[in-house]
């Protein structure tokens, strides 16, 4: 398999990698000071109204144990939203819509190509041990949702283990180490929202000209990363013996806690060392490096310094918003958009709850001669031993007029804020059965289009983010080889050994789609049923013409404006063809090829020699797939039209 270009360690010079140094540790501080508040404060309180936890364990006021009940409309609307996202992206195949750039050959298989990228990618995407993106996109929605921005980081690993095994079966004989690779690709992972950092003012990650994620590292992990080579050597030695803590940091522990783990009983006796891997642009003697600089704070201590070794210094972040509302790089979520409406509604809430504890409180008021003490208790049948005259029930509370029709006026506005209330109602169009309410495909889009778009649009957001992580992990597999993934597909390996080349070549690709898959497919579906019978008739008219062609009674000049009328249709239902989305449109225009070989026959009548009618044709950007017995065949016809497909123009 091939592998990723080996890293170059940057070396710019004793005093000129002092500056470096200085560059990064500027960079870096400056950076995580102007996002400390966000990351220790603003963080944790959206995480704690997420959850609907309680700023106060047990409420004292206006008694002890009174009401404390969070109403959760976070969590309610972010989960809402992220149902819609995964849905839309998982419950319709595939994950990834493959699409034909440019003008392709028939012996090119461009078709086959095409769905062998998208199978491939399906597979990928859903395996666990592969990209496992619905574990991924899943806590990323969350995230979107939560906090308004996520991002994903996806660098393309490799992980070497060594196994022991015995010489003979019965396993007495000497161990015998064997190394194999456990894995190596793309492994995209969903970075906390406090564990990276970027240039704020950036309109996109990409173009942010310092970013930078954080990590912790056991000792195990640490002496692995010497072993590897991703840490110098001296750098592990030098901080080995000094971890920077032995526990948890605040925010971390307060994370376990909401997970109901003893961060103490758990972490505190193992040592951690932080580090933090920056990715940035750096002027050095005229010229413009991307830099990979691995960097631990406490020590001052540089890990690790290389140039970027991905294609075209690719970087593995893709970055995520809620929406495109503000400049700059970070969105707005649902925890910051309603804190106020979840604590109004709460608020409402438990004084509601209180009030009616209070109505239903009473006290008993006796004489200052009463034999009763402050201990005694009442109940019901107790007996009181004093006078009716020296007893009085006081209740306390009053019965309040109920509060339940603000409380739904502000959980109402809340869900309008946020977009995630029900489309709006009212739209006739493409219904099939008015009483039961039954939609056809295009009704059902109708619908979409005239309700409340919003969350629509936030669904897109997520899926623009999903596109380009297929994308880059595309782009990676092409590059960097797919290695035994192929053997999955049998006879369907050729064509995506083909397309992976096409993919550096520009000629697949992978669109931004706005509508969800479901509604694509449903469109496919009844759009394909539709053009059938136009395509019939295409044919039909086509072959009417042809058979009139064949008359020998028929002047020259009329064959030849028979032939035009052909290439006329033939050029209209092409631009038809692309406009309902349908690229390999060799397979579905016969009349092509046949047009080229009667033109071909009528110029030989006419004494024109094949040489000179194929001299001007285009060849660039065309490849033919390997032919039996290792040969290949060259693509001819004349205008640029394809030729007839030879049987020998199968790919191996």
């Amino acid at each position: 398999m091939p592998k990723v270009t080996e890293p170059v360690p940057v070396n710019f010079g004793a005093e000129a990698d002092k500056h470096l140094d200085t560059f990064v540790k500027n960079m870096l501080q400056a950076s995580r000071n102007s996002l400390s508040k966000l990351h220790e404060q603003k963080v944790p309180e959206w995480r704690r109204l997420y959850k609907g936890i309680p700023k106060e364990e047990v409420r004292e006021f206006p008694w002890p144990n009174a009401s404390n009940v969070v109403i959760q409309l976070i969590g309610e609307n972010v989960d809402i939203i992220k149902a819609r996202i995964i849905g839309s992206i998982y419950e319709i195949m595939p994950l990834f819509p493959a699409k034909i750039v440019g003008q392709w050959y028939q012996n090119e298989f461009a078709e086959e190509q095409r769905a062998a990228v998208q199978d491939y990618m399906d597979l990928m995407g859903l395996e666990p041990n592969e990209l496992d993106l619905y574990r991924v996109e899943s806590l990323a929605a969350n995230d979107i949702a939560q906090f308004g921005t996520v991002v994903i980081k996806q660098p393309w690993e490799t992980e070497m283990e060594t196994q022991v095994i015995a010489v003979d079966s019965e396993g007495r004989g000497e161990p015998v180490h064997r190394e194999f690779t456990r894995y190596d690709g793309p492994r995209p992972e969903k970075l906390a929202f406090e564990d990276w950092g970027a240039t704020p003012t950036a309109p996109t990650i990409s173009k942010a000209p310092f970013k930078w994620h954080r990590y912790t590292l056991y000792k195990q992990d640490l002496e692995r990363k010497k072993f590897e080579g991703a840490f110098d050597d001296k750098a592990v030695d030098k901080i080995i013996n000094s971890p920077d803590k032995h526990g948890s940091d605040t925010i971390e522990e307060a994370k376990l806690r909401n997970q109901n783990i003893d961060a103490a009983a758990n972490v505190k006796e193992l040592a951690t060392w932080e580090f933090f891997e920056c990715w940035f642009l750096y002027f050095h003697n005229e010229k413009l490096y991307n830099i990979i600089f691995t960097y631990h704070p406490k020590s001052d201590t540089r890990m690790k310094a290389i140039f970027n070794f991905y294609t075209e210094n690719d970087e593995p972040f893709e970055l995520g918003r809620l929406g495109y509302t503000d400049d700059g790089i970070y969105g707005y979520g649902f925890a910051e958009m309603l804190k106020y409406y979840q604590e109004e509604v709460s608020t409402g809430h438990n004084q509601r709850v209180d009030n009616r504890t209070l109505a239903n409180t009473s006290i008993v008021l006796a004489g200052q001669n009463s034999k009763l003490d402050a201990g005694f208790g009442l109940y019901p049948m107790a007996v009181l031993p004093f006078d009716p005259e020296n007893f009085r029930v006081q209740q306390l509370g009053s019965n309040y007029p109920s509060s339940v029709p603000e409380e739904e006026l502000t959980l109402n506005l809340a869900k309008a804020r946020s977009g995630v209330d029900p489309a709006n109602q009212g739209s006739g169009g493409g219904v099939t059965n008015p009483k039961k309410g039954n939609y056809s495909a295009m009704g059902t889009f109708s619908v979409m289009q005239s309700g409340n778009r919003r969350i629509n649009i936030n669904v897109t957001d997520f899926r623009y983010l999903h596109l380009r992580l297929g994308r880059k992990a595309l782009r990676q597999y092409a590059e960097f080889g797919i290695g035994k993934r192929g053997d999955y597909f049998g006879e369907q390996k050729k064509y995506l050994v083909a397309a992976l080349a096409n993919i550096k070549k520009g000629r697949l690709d992978l669109p931004i789609r706005a509508a969800t898959a479901s509604v694509n497919t449903e469109l496919e579906k009844q759009n394909g049923m539709l053009f059938t019978q136009v395509m019939q008739r295409h044919y039909g008219a086509i072959t009417n013409i042809l058979q009139g062609i064949q008359n020998p009674m028929m002047p020259p000049e009329l064959k030849e404006y028979l032939l035009g009328s052909i290439g006329g249709m033939a050029a209209l239902m092409s631009r038809l063809l692309r406009c309902f989305g349908y690229d390999d449109i060799s397979r579905l225009q016969p009349e092509l090829m046949l047009l080229e070989k009667l033109r071909s026959q009528q110029n030989g009548q006419r004494g024109v020699s094949q040489t000179e009618v194929t001299e001007h044709q285009p060849t660039e950007g065309v490849q033919s797939l390997p032919q039996a017995g290792g040969e290949t065949s060259s693509i001819q016809g004349s205008q640029g039209l394809p030729a007839l497909q030879s049987p020998r123009g199968l790919p191996q």
